[in-house]
């Protein structure tokens, strides 16, 4: 693999978004926040990104809508009186 400036550039943005997410956990954690709750669906990609910024600060990782169906998702919003505009 070659890396060149854009791509040392995009690694250092990804590894500091990680550091600000972990210390905005850390905060949560420290007014007593036991878990954090993400809304991701299928993106094995961001779960796990979600999982290691929990597990690196003591916090319980929980993602209720995985493997739900959007559609099912979709109708409940809507049933439970949300206002939703899908593109």
């Amino acid at each position: 693999m070659v890396f060149s400036p854009s791509t040392a550039l995009a690694a250092a943005a990804l590894a500091a978004r990680a550091l600000e997410m972990e210390k905005a956990l850390a905060k949560a954690k420290e007014m007593g926040a036991e878990a954090a709750c993400f809304g991701d669906i299928d993106l094995e990609q961001n779960r796990a990104w979600s999982e290691e910024r929990c597990r690196n600060t003591g916090l319980k990782a929980m993602f209720p809508l995985w493997h739900a169906g959007r559609e099912e998702n979709v109708h409940e919003l809507i049933s439970l009186g949300y206002k939703c505009m899908i593109k």
